[in-house]
């Protein structure tokens, strides 16, 4: 039922992201928080889309791949994707010297800060057997 509930949300939540209108997009980004996968909504789009069916895409699974290899390899592989794009982002935003702005607008940074804020809501509101409850929803929904 975890796996049923967090699949169905995953794919409502990577359509979200492709629409135009940014409130779609932060339904989507809602909805990828709650499996601890917000770095998705701009690593699909901005890495995924353009590097996808090569070597260097993390997201595309290699032949004869398991899923047991795939899954770690996609999620490490994907958070290092999307933090080259961010500190490319932010380097031609705010040129080479600006570590501040490496911190301060990194949306990594970002999505951290809202999984957390996530995370301490469900635990102060619900309860140690909520997030535990929350933690084993965003591991399924990572294999879904």
């Amino acid at each position: 039922m975890i796996g049923f509930l967090s699949a169905i949300e995953t794919l409502a939540a990577h359509e979200l992201i492709h629409k135009r209108e940014n409130y779609n997009k932060y339904l989507g980004l809602l909805s990828l928080s709650k499996i601890f996968y917000c770095h998705f909504k701009d690593e699909h789009v901005q890495g995924h889309h353009k590097k996808v069916a090569t070597e260097i895409d993390p997201s595309t699974s290699r032949m004869n791949e398991s899923l047991y290899q795939y899954v770690p390899r996609e999620i490490i592989g994907t958070h290092i994707s999307m933090w080259k794009l961010e500190v490319k982002r932010l380097r031609k935003q705010h040129g080479d010297d600006a570590f501040m702005a490496l911190i301060l607008f990194n949306r990594l940074v970002w999505y951290t800060v809202l999984q957390v804020c996530i995370c301490l809501t469900v635990y102060f509101t619900l309860g140690w057997a909520s997030l535990k409850a929350q933690f084993v929803f965003g591991a399924v929904g990572l294999f879904y």
